[in-house]
């Protein structure tokens, strides 16, 4: 009797216990992801503010551009911006430095939370537009939590479950059958022209 009293006392823990734990841990791994977001934001903004044109890849941020490659609008870098941009030393980002080609699969964001597509992207590609950050193999749980920790739990309600959530830095389409999301990091604010 006193063994089965124990293993319930043991299971009824175990029920408070390892849920929180899950918790806590997604959420050190998604915040550690949002640092990672936030710091290839600001070097993309170093690199607008050096360039003018925002990167059109994120190895555009710490290697050598050259007039061959393409700014987010496609549109060739000058001469000028080639030698304004000496690529940049910025914080590691995913455990790694981009100053070696980005995987084919993507950048890794720390934490786990899934890749950063090399190509950046401007939506819409008006004047009004902005750059995304796109990040592959994201489950919508992450993105919530993500969400949450960097727009803050108001920007997403529940009524947004059925179709995503597009407000905000962190945007993301309605989940698969998976329950994975094509989730997107803007860097805002919107920029006038390319």
């Amino acid at each position: 009797m006193a063994a089965i009293m124990l293993v319930a006392v043991m299971a009824i823990l175990a029920a408070i216990i390892v849920p929180s734990t899950i918790h806590m841990l997604n959420d050190e791994r998604v915040g550690k992801a949002a640092v990672s977001l936030v710091r290839l934001d600001s070097a993309i903004v170093r690199f607008k503010r050096t360039t003018k044109s925002y990167p059109g890849r994120l190895n555009h941020l710490a290697v050598q551009i050259t007039t061959s490659d393409k700014d987010s609008c496609g549109n060739s870098y000058t001469g000028g911006q080639v030698n304004d941009w000496a690529g940049s030393t910025i914080d590691t980002v995913g455990g790694t430095y981009i100053a070696q080609p980005v995987p084919p699969g993507g950048l890794p964001l720390a934490g786990g939370l899934g890749y950063v597509r090399d190509s950046l992207s401007r939506k819409p590609t008006g004047p009004t537009g902005v750059v995304e950050l796109v990040l592959l193999s994201a489950t919508e749980d992450d993105a919530i939590l993500l969400n949450d920790r960097i727009d803050g739990i108001a920007d997403y309600v529940a009524s947004d479950a059925a179709n995503g959530n597009q407000t905000g830095k962190v945007r993301w389409t309605p989940p698969d059958a998976n329950r994975f999301v094509g989730l997107t990091y803007n860097v805002l604010p919107p920029s006038a022209g390319c």
